[in-house]
């Protein structure tokens, strides 16, 4: 099973699977997929999206322009995706998709959604690496997502060390990272005091707010692989993000 942070990296590893003939099964089915793309559709026809990830936006234009500015940073992987290969080829992706995961070559998930399963191999996308904050800290909420991941192996994990190092040694509470993060973000935009009004009604979105809300308890994990764990290629020097699901 290949599992991964964000919804993001989910279509890139269904398109990569694809590309190299091989058949797959997302965990859950993939109607939130399914849904996203046609809230991409909408948009870009020039009508609002129905998925609380789009929720204000009234067409693809101002998608583009919002994912430029700090706030749009957890859609900035899927919108340029979506750029780069065109909503055709993600919809064919996802049509490809096996009902029954006996059927397929690979298994997909989120990590949120692996929670309660197992399987004998388990490799984690690279998108993981983009738990780390502007702050170059992780927060113990992503380090609870990590553990989870990791240990959905039964026998071999494949999972680039640094990673390990990073999750083992790396953490602070989520509310010292925001606010860690709320300065830095703040300095860079110090020269730029007005938003368009598109913008500002993003940061306070109801689903990020009910995100917050439903924020896990604070609590430090260690992470530690109960299984062998195997390294997988280099992190490369791009960062990813993404909204999870």
């Amino acid at each position: 099973a290949v599992l991964t942070r964000t919804n993001a990296m989910l279509f890139s590893e269904v398109l990569e699977a694809l590309e190299e003939q091989k058949t797959t099964h997302v965990v859950g089915g993939t109607e939130q997929m399914k849904a996203l793309l046609r809230d991409v559709d909408a948009l870009q026809a020039g009508n609002p999206g129905a998925q609380p990830e789009f929720f204000g936006f009234a067409n693809w234009q101002e998608m583009l322009e919002f994912v430029e500015e700090p706030e749009g940073e957890s859609l900035k992987a899927f919108v340029t995706l979506v750029e780069r290969v065109g909503r055709g080829s993600l919809w064919r992706a996802v049509l490809s998709c096996e009902d029954e995961e006996g059927a397929a070559d690979i298994v997909l998930s989120t990590a949120h959604k692996s929670k309660g399963r197992e399987w004998d191999s388990v490799r984690l996308a690279e998108d993981f690496s983009s738990s780390q904050s502007d702050t170059g800290r992780i927060p113990f909420s992503e380090a609870r997502l990590f553990y989870v991941a990791m240990t959905r192996a039964r026998r071999k994990l494949v999972v680039d060390p640094v990673l390990v190092s990073a999750f083992s040694s790396n953490l602070a509470p989520d509310a010292e990272i925001e606010a860690m993060s709320a300065e830095v973000n703040g300095a860079k935009n110090s020269d730029s005091a007005s938003k368009p009004a598109v913008l500002a009604s993003k940061r306070s979105s109801p689903s990020q707010n009910l995100r917050q809300e439903n924020r896990p308890p604070e609590t430090e994990h260690t992470v530690e692989p109960s299984v062998p764990v195997e390294p997988t290629r280099p992190i490369k020097k791009k960062k990813f993000f993404g909204f999870i699901g």
